[in-house]
């Protein structure tokens, strides 16, 4: 990848995804460069998130976790916010550093919680 820190605006940005369900909720986890993907896609006036068809599914499913990137000085109060707000989640932080050496918190759900009304609160 070239020096982001280059680029202040991007016409469009790509990226891909684990899963996607019917209602084209998607599933984003596993790489780690979550800063780097945000920051990318915040550039992009127009952000496109790919998935073919073995990335489709009826419904998200739990295999695999959903992963908050964090600084290494908030990871106990980041884990007990989330926590609070998903008390099913069970957190691990991975082993290893970001790019940017920060920690990745994997939160792992039975089942997944409703999304919209903590998007709305």
């Amino acid at each position: 990848m070239n020096d982001i820190s280059t680029v202040s605006a991007l016409d469009i940005y790509f990226d891909g995804c684990d899963q996607f369900d019917r209602n084209l909720n998607a599933l984003k986890s596993g790489s780690g460069i979550h800063t780097t993907e945000k920051l990318l896609a915040s550039m992009a006036s127009q952000f496109v998130l790919v998935g073919d068809e073995s990335k489709y599914i009826d419904t998200l499913q739990t295999k695999y976790p959903v992963v908050i990137e964090v600084i290494p000085d908030a990871v106990h109060f980041a884990q007990a916010q989330l926590h609070k707000m998903f008390p099913s989640g069970k957190t691990q932080v991975r082993e290893g550093k970001t790019r940017y050496t920060n920690l990745l918190v994997d939160i792992w759900f039975d089942e997944f919680p409703e999304l919209l009304p903590l998007i709305l609160s």
